[in-house]
């Protein structure tokens, strides 16, 4: 394989036709995920420059995500930063899988990193998409202009809810009691939560797994659930061939269809070919305004209570 790459496939006629099947089978439905991504991963031993617009067209919503991670790698082969403008123009519409892959493409040359950090910057991709390894490596690159614009991006500290943890920074000096905060998790948070695999619904991220973080960095989430989203919590909207909507978090996906988790627990399933466009809204499925409802002597309990979580 490796050979090949560097190589690249033998002129002829028996090359030639190899390729035309290829190029069927990548583009028909009827053929399984994984003999569709062999035939397109063939497809990067040629010139894949030939075939970027066919392959393009492999990376939307009602694809499999085989298909769709198995075209974004052949177009990575392109010697320049076709794979990255695509991204950065389909980034809305790509799940968690796939945007786990594109993140690698981004970072194996230098001139697209250039073009994830403008991703960044004019918010087209979310920071948590990086992950903090690769946000550690991007902040200690050895190119200087790459490190310099990286460590800038990836610190700031901006938040139009400043003003209400600021308000709340008292609640760091309340005492605080565990039995009171579970009461408070269970009037305001089981919706959407469980700690340690119990007590609520399993919808958002398990409590119990935050409880060794800093009480300051737990409150901050809880008042503005948007400034940090945990990997795979952000909301997503799909638009149906049918004109209907749906929103919620992607939960699983399979070749033919994506699970939507909504409140409450409650799960729908929708099959690939009846998406029309996928997007992710860039938001928590958390509330903003949970202050409304929790005070600081509740904040504080509720920080006990997650805190001594098992």
């Amino acid at each position: 394989m490796q050979l090949l790459r560097k190589t690249g496939l033998p002129a002829g006629p028996e090359t030639q036709a190899a390729i035309k099947t290829a190029l069927l089978t990548a583009s028909h439905n009827s053929a399984t995920p994984e003999k569709r991504a062999e035939a397109i991963q063939f497809l990067s031993f040629k010139n894949p420059a030939e075939y970027s617009d066919k392959l393009k067209k492999l990376v939307v919503p009602n694809e499999p995500r085989q298909v769709q991670i198995a075209a974004l790698k052949t177009l990575s082969a392109i010697p320049d930063e076709t794979v990255c403008v695509l991204l950065l123009e389909r980034w809305a519409s790509l799940t968690r899988d796939v945007r786990e892959s594109a993140i690698g493409f981004f970072i194996s040359d230098p001139r697209r990193i250039t073009l994830l950090l403008d991703g960044l910057e004019q918010g087209k991709i979310d920071q948590a998409s990086l992950g903090w390894p690769r946000s550690v490596s991007l902040m200690a690159h050895q190119n200087e202009t790459i490190r310099n614009r990286a460590r800038q991006l990836l610190t700031q500290k901006e938040s139009q809810r400043q003003v209400v943890i600021q308000s709340y920074k008292p609640v760091m000096t309340l005492p605080g009691n565990p039995q009171a905060g579970k009461r408070v998790f269970e009037q305001q948070c089981s919706i959407c939560h469980q700690v340690g695999g119990a007590g609520g619904v399993a919808f958002g991220p398990d409590l119990g797994t935050i409880r060794n973080r800093r009480p300051e960095s737990i409150m901050g989430d809880i008042l503005d659930p948007n400034f940090s989203i945990a990997d795979g919590y952000d909301l997503w909207q799909i638009e149906l061939s049918s004109g209907e909507s749906a929103q919620g978090l992607i939960s699983s996906e399979t070749p033919s269809a994506l699970t939507l988790s909504n409140y409450g627990g409650q799960k729908r399933v929708i099959a690939r070919k009846d998406i029309k466009s996928l997007k992710t809204l860039g938001m928590s499925s958390m509330p903003v305004g949970l202050e409304a409802s929790i005070d600081k002597q509740q904040m504080a309990d509720l920080l006990a209570f997650i805190k001594g979580a098992k």
